[in-house]
C-alpha cells in the first residue's frame, strides 16, 4: 500500500501545470485584448442634400434613417458628414439636430450652387457637378476656399452649437485642412483611398489605406517633421484590396470595401470579410483600423442589405466602432510626434495564389507581389514633405484631379519597371530624396559669405558708403534672388526673370554642351546676332564650382555684380572728382535712381509705381539684365583705367584697356556699340585738338579685340536695326500702359498730317522733354554739368569727351532706331545713358553743395533722396509678395529632371498657346506665362522650336518651324507624322496633360518613357 506522501509529485506536477495554463491563457487573452483594444472600425457616412440628387425613388434621408437605425441597433458609434446643401435644407435640419449624442456630426465639403450662393462665392457650374474644378475646394482660390470653409463653418456652430471636428471630401488640399485645423481645431479629415483614374480622379501614390499625419504641403503625403505636420489624422475612404485594387482603372479600384464597389463584381460579403481581416486582423502593426460606410445617394433598396450584413459582421468580430474624432484623439494621443510605419499584407481574396505586401513609412511605400514563391516590387515611391500638391496655392481649373505622387517603379504606367525584391524591403522605403533642383545650402552660405566681403569692404572705405552698400545690394538683389528658388507653388519666377532668365539658363546650358553654342530653342541652327560672353562666364564658373547655373544666375551673380557696381562707381567718381558728396550720390543713383513715373500713377489714383512709365527700366530693375550689368562693370573698371592711362599711357594699360573694353560687345553689343563710338569720338577729338594718338592706340585696340570676339559668331548675321525715329517717345504717349497722354499723341499726329509746322514742333518737343525728365528724374539736374562742359568745350580732356561719347551715343541711338522683332528692345541704350547721367548729377550736386553750409546740404540730400526713391519702392513691391507671378509646379519639376538625365536629343514641345496666359490664376504655369525657353533651361536639351519672342528679337526664320508643330499635333495621317519627327531628328517629345497629338504615340514610333500627373514624355524608338 502506497504512503500518503507517495501522491505528492504528482499533486504538484499538476498544479505546476494548471498555473501555466493560467499564464499562457492570461497571456493570450490580454493579447487578442491588446489586438481588440487597438482595432477601429470607423463608420463614417457622407450625407448629401438635394442639390443634383438624382434618385427619384429616395429622398437624402431615408437611408440616413436606416443607416441610423442599424447603427443604434449594434451600439456603435459613428461619424455622419453633411454636405453643406444638407446643413442648408430646414428638413434635414430639424433630424439631424435632434440626433443621438454618440453619434458625431461632422462636414462634407462638396461645392455646389447652394453652399456657394450661401457664401457669395462663384460656382463653377459646369457639365458634370463632380467635376474636380466644380466639386473640389482645391476649384477655388485660396482666398475663395477660406470664404467657404467660413460660411459653413460658422452656420454649422449656429445649427448645433459647436465647430465640426471631421469632415471629409474625396480630396482636400493640405491649405484648405491647415486653415480649418488651425482656426477651427480640426482634429480628423476623410480622403478617398488610392485610385488612378476613378471618377477623373487620380489620387495616386499615398498610403495605402490607413490613416497618418499629413504633409502641411500635400495631404497626400505624410508629414516626416513636426515643423510641417498638420496636427489631424487622415482617414481614407474605400481601402482597396490589395492584389487586385492596385491598377489603372475604375475597375480596379472599386476592389474596396465598400458594397456598392464590390457588389458590382458580383462579390458577396464574404470578400468584405476577407478584406476587414486584411486590414483587422493579426499583425505587428501598432494599431489596426478601417473605414467603412455608404454614401446616402446610393439606392438604398440595393445596397441597405450588404450594409447591414457589414455591420453584422463587425458586431460579430467585437471590433470597436469609434467616431472619427475620437479616433483621432486616440491617434494623437497614442502618436504625439509623427505617423508610425506600417504593414499591410494578404492573400488574393479572389484565391489567384498571388500575395500583396504594401509597406509604409513617412518617408515613402512599397508594393510587393508575390506569386509563385517570388517576390517583386510593382510600387516604390520616396517621400519628401515638402512636395507641395499641384493645388496648394492655385485654384485647379481642371475637370480633372491630378494628384500623383513621384514614383521610383509604377507598374500600373511601365509594367515593365517591375523587378525581384532582392534586398531588406525596409530599407527602401526610409530613404529620404531632395526635391527636384533643390538650392543647395552651400548656396545661401556663399550668398551671405559674398554679402558680408562687400560690406567690411565698403565700411572700410566711408561708412556713409558702407550703409549706401547694406541698403543698395540688399534692395536690388531682391528683384533676382527669389526666383529660381522652391516654395510651396514650385519654382517661382518674379518680374522679367520668368522669361529672360529662362533664356539665359538655356543659353548656359548649351555652352556647356556646345562652343561655340548652337541655339538652344532652334534645334540644328547656330546662334547668330547675340551676345553670350556673360552666359559662358557662367558656365565656366559652373565647371569650377559645381554650383548648380540656376542658383549661379539667380542667387550669387546678381550680389556679385550688385556689389562690385557700388565699388567700382564710387571708387571711379571719387578718383575723377575729388567730391566725397558726389562719388556717395552717385552710388545712390547707381542703386535707387529713379524716374518720375511715380508722379503719374499718384496722380491718377494708383498709388506708387510707373517705373517704365516713359519706357526705361531703372537702377533697381539693373540686375534682371545680367549681361548690361556685367557690361556696365566692365565699362566703370575701363573707366577707372583710363584715368590712370590718360596720365601715364602704358602698354600694360593699353592691353588692358583694349580687352576690358573690347570685351564689352560679347557681354552685351549695345555696350560695346557705346563704348566703341566713345572711344572713336575721343581719338578724333584728341588727333584734331592735339595731334596725339593715345586714345586712339586704345580705339584700335578695342575695336580688334571686338572684331574678334564678334565677327566669328555673327556671319551671316543681318542687321537688327531700323531706322525710325522717335518711335520710342511716341509710343511712351501713344501706348495706355505707360504714359499714354492720348490727347497729346492725337495732337502730334494731327499737325503731322495737315502739315501744322508751328505746332507740331512743340508737341514734338514737348514729348521728347517729357521722354527725358520723365526717365531720368531728379538726375536731370545732370544738366547744368553737361552745359558747363560744352561751355569750357576748349578745356576738355580725352577721357570726358570718351564719357560725353558714351552719354550722347546711348541718348541718341534709342532716339532714332528700333529693333526688328521688339522695337522696343533699343531701350536698353538708355540704361546707359541713366548711369552717366547720374553720375553728372551727383557731380553737380556735389560741387554746388560743396559751398552751402550743413543744414542747405541736408536739405537737398533728403529733397533729392524723397524724390527718387518712390519709383524704387514702387517696383520692389512687385518682388516682395510670396506669391510668384509665374512657376513651374513639382510634377513639372519633376518631368524636367528626368528628361534632363536622358540621352542628348532634341525635344519637340507642343506649340505655344498665347491664350492660357489670360486663363491662368498667378503663380501661372510657365508653359502659359509666356513663350519661353524653360524647357530647353531645365532639362540641357535642343529644343525643336521655343521661346519665339527671343527668335523673334535675333531674326531667326522661325515661324514655318512653327507651322509644321501645328501640323504635328493636329495630323491624322500617321506617316506624315512619323516623317516628321524622323526627319527634323526628334528623339523626344514633351508635353503637359492638357496637351496631346492626334494620331497614336505607338503608330507613330513613339514610346512613354514618363508620366506623372501633370507631364508625359515620350521617346522615339531606336528603330524607327
Amino acid at each position: 500500500m502506497m504512503s500518503k506522501n507517495s501522491f505528492m509529485p504528482s499533486k504538484i506536477i499538476k498544479l505546476l501545470i494548471a498555473l501555466i495554463s493560467l499564464v499562457i491563457f492570461s497571456f493570450l487573452f490580454s493579447q487578442n485584448s491588446l489586438a481588440l483594444e487597438n482595432s477601429f472600425v470607423n463608420i463614417v457616412n457622407p450625407v448629401r442634400g438635394k442639390d443634383f440628387w438624382g434618385l427619384k425613388e429616395q429622398e437624402p434621408l431615408t437611408a440616413v434613417k436606416e443607416q441610423l437605425r442599424l447603427i443604434q441597433e449594434n451600439n456603435f458609434a459613428a461619424t455622419w458628414l453633411l454636405r453643406p446643401d444638407a446643413i442648408f435644407d430646414s428638413q434635414m435640419v430639424d433630424y439631424f439636430k435632434s440626433f443621438p449624442a454618440d453619434q458625431e456630426l461632422g462636414l462634407f465639403l462638396e461645392v455646389t450652387p447652394t453652399w456657394a450662393t450661401q457664401a457669395k462665392v462663384d460656382y463653377h457650374q459646369d457639365v458634370l457637378w463632380h467635376y474636380a474644378n466644380s466639386a473640389f475646394l482645391s476649384g477655388y482660390t485660396v482666398e475663395e476656399r477660406k470664404i467657404l470653409i467660413d460660411d459653413v463653418f460658422a452656420n454649422f456652430k449656429k445649427i448645433f452649437g459647436y465647430y465640426p471636428q471631421s469632415v471629409g471630401a474625396w480630396h482636400i488640399d493640405a491649405k484648405s485642412l491647415e486653415y480649418m485645423q488651425k482656426k477651427y481645431s480640426l482634429t480628423g479629415a476623410l480622403i478617398c483611398a488610392d485610385q488612378f483614374l476613378t471618377d477623373d480622379y487620380q489620387l495616386w501614390g499615398a498610403w495605402w489605406g490607413v490613416p497618418y499625419y499629413p504633409s502641411s504641403y500635400n495631404t497626400f503625403i505624410p508629414a516626416q517633421s513636426v515643423k510641417n505636420k498638420l496636427n489631424l489624422v487622415v482617414f481614407q475612404w474605400a481601402a482597396r484590396d490589395l492584389v487586385n485594387g492596385y491598377g489603372g482603372g475604375g475597375r480596379e479600384s472599386s476592389f474596396s470595401v465598400q458594397a456598392n464597389d464590390y457588389l458590382g463584381h458580383q462579390l458577396t460579403t464574404n470578400y468584405f470579410k476577407k478584406l476587414v481581416e486584411v486590414y483587422l486582423g493579426e499583425n505587428q502593426n501598432p494599431f489596426r483600423q478601417l473605414t467603412i460606410g455608404l454614401e446616402n445617394d446610393y439606392s438604398w433598396e440595393k445596397y441597405g442589405q450588404e450594409y447591414r450584413n457589414q455591420l453584422r459582421f463587425i458586431k460579430e468580430k467585437s471590433f470597436q466602432t469609434v467616431s472619427m474624432n475620437k479616433f483621432s484623439q486616440w491617434y494623437q494621443k497614442q502618436f504625439p510626434q509623427l505617423s508610425p510605419s506600417m504593414e499591410i499584407k494578404g492573400d488574393n481574396p479572389l484565391g489567384s495564389g498571388k500575395k500583396a505586401i504594401w509597406l509604409m513609412s513617412v518617408y515613402g511605400r512599397l508594393g510587393i507581389l508575390e506569386e509563385n514563391g517570388e517576390k517583386k516590387i510593382i510600387d516604390w515611391r520616396l517621400y519628401n514633405e515638402k512636395w507641395a500638391e499641384p493645388y496648394l496655392e492655385v485654384a485647379n481649373q481642371s475637370r480633372r484631379l491630378n494628384l500623383s505622387l513621384p514614383a521610383k517603379i509604377d507598374t500600373i504606367r511601365f509594367p515593365n519597371q517591375a523587378k525581384p525584391l532582392n534586398e531588406n524591403p525596409g530599407n527602401l522605403i526610409q530613404q529620404k530624396i531632395n526635391l527636384p533642383f533643390q538650392t543647395p545650402r552651400v548656396v545661401f552660405l556663399l550668398m551671405v559669405t559674398i554679402f558680408l566681403i562687400f560690406l567690411i569692404i565698403s565700411f572700410k572705405l566711408n561708412k556713409w558708403f558702407g550703409l549706401l552698400m547694406f541698403l543698395g545690394v540688399g534692395t536690388q538683389a531682391l528683384t533676382m534672388i527669389k526666383s529660381g528658388l522652391l516654395s510651396s507653388f514650385g519654382m517661382g519666377f518674379w518680374g522679367p526673370n520668368g522669361h529672360d532668365g529662362i533664356w539665359h539658363l538655356a543659353l548656359i546650358n548649351e555652352l556647356m554642351r556646345n562652343f561655340p553654342p548652337q541655339n538652344p530653342v532652334f534645334a540644328q541652327f547656330n546662334l547668330l546676332n547675340y551676345h553670350w560672353l556673360f552666359d559662358l562666364l557662367v558656365a565656366l564658373i559652373n565647371k569650377i564650382t559645381l554650383i548648380p547655373t540656376l542658383n549661379l544666375y539667380f542667387q550669387i551673380f546678381p550680389i556679385i555684380f550688385s556689389g562690385f557696381l557700388g565699388i567700382l562707381i564710387y571708387l571711379f567718381v571719387k578718383k575723377w572728382t575729388k567730391n566725397n558728396l558726389a562719388s556717395l550720390l552717385v552710388v545712390f543713383f547707381a542703386y535707387f535712381g529713379g524716374s518720375f513715373g511715380w508722379i503719374v500713377t499718384l496722380l491718377r489714383g494708383q498709388g506708387i509705381g510707373g517705373e517704365s512709365m516713359f519706357w526705361a527700366n531703372q537702377s533697381i530693375s539693373f540686375l534682371i539684365n545680367p549681361p548690361f550689368a556685367l557690361s556696365l562693370l566692365l565699362i566703370l573698371f575701363g573707366f577707372y583705367l583710363f584715368l590712370d592711362y590718360q596720365k601715364k599711357p602704358t602698354k600694360k594699360l593699353l592691353l588692358i584697356l583694349s580687352l576690358i573694353f573690347g570685351l564689352v560687345i560679347g557681354v552685351k553689343a549695345y555696350g560695346g556699340i557705346i563704348i566703341l563710338s566713345g572711344l572713336f569720338l575721343a581719338a578724333f577729338w584728341e588727333w584734331l585738338i592735339n595731334k596725339k594718338f593715345q586714345t586712339t592706340k586704345v580705339f584700335l585696340g578695342t575695336l580688334l579685340v571686338s572684331l574678334i570676339i564678334f565677327l566669328p559668331n555673327n556671319r551671316g548675321a543681318t542687321s537688327l536695326f531700323v531706322f525710325l525715329p522717335f518711335w520710342l517717345p511716341h509710343t511712351m504717349v501713344d501706348f495706355p500702359d505707360r504714359l499714354g497722354w492720348l490727347r497729346l499723341s492725337q495732337a502730334r499726329q494731327a499737325y503731322l498730317a495737315t502739315g501744322n509746322w508751328l505746332k507740331w514742333l512743340p508737341a514734338e518737343g514737348l514729348i521728347l522733354a517729357i521722354f527725358f525728365l520723365g526717365n531720368l528724374g531728379v538726375r536731370i539736374l545732370g544738366l547744368g554739368k553737361f552745359f558747363s562742359w560744352l561751355k569750357n568745350w576748349k578745356k576738355i580732356d580725352s577721357f570726358r569727351i570718351v564719357f560725353l561719347g558714351c552719354l550722347l551715343t546711348s541718348g541718341i541711338i534709342p532716339l532714332l532706331w528700333v529693333q526688328k522683332g521688339n522695337p522696343w528692345n533699343t531701350v536698353q541704350f538708355f540704361y546707359y545713358f541713366l548711369v552717366f547721367f547720374g553720375l553728372l548729377a551727383a557731380w553737380g550736386i556735389g560741387e554746388f553743395l560743396s559751398t552751402k553750409r550743413k543744414c542747405w546740404k541736408i536739405f537737398i540730400v533728403v529733397l533729392v533722396i524723397l524724390l527718387t526713391l518712390p519709383t524704387t519702392l514702387g517696383t520692389l513691391k512687385h518682388y516682395l509678395p510670396y506669391r510668384a507671378p509665374a512657376r513651374i509646379s513639382f510634377d513639372e519639376l519633376e518631368g524636367l529632371a528626368f528628361l534632363r538625365d536622358q540621352p542628348e536629343g532634341i525635344v519637340l514641345t507642343y506649340p505655344h498657346d498665347y491664350k492660357l496666359r489670360e486663363r491662368a490664376e498667378a503663380p501661372k504655369p510657365l508653359y502659359t506665362y509666356e513663350t519661353t525657353a524653360y524647357v530647353s533651361a531645365f532639362s540641357n536639351k535642343e529644343i525643336f522650336l521655343e521661346d519665339e519672342m527671343n527668335l523673334e528679337i535675333i531674326g531667326a526664320n522661325w515661324r514655318p518651324r512653327r507651322s509644321l508643330e501645328e501640323q504635328f499635333f493636329t495630323a491624322h495621317d500617321e506617316e506624315w507624322a512619323r516623317n516628321f519627327l524622323r526627319e527634323n531628328n526628334i528623339k523626344y517629345v514633351y508635353l503637359t496633360n492638357d496637351q496631346k497629338f492626334e494620331v497614336g504615340d505607338y503608330q507613330i514610333g513613339l514610346e512613354k518613357i514618363f508620366e506623372n500627373g501633370e507631364i508625359k514624355i515620350f521617346k522615339m524608338k531606336t528603330n524607327e
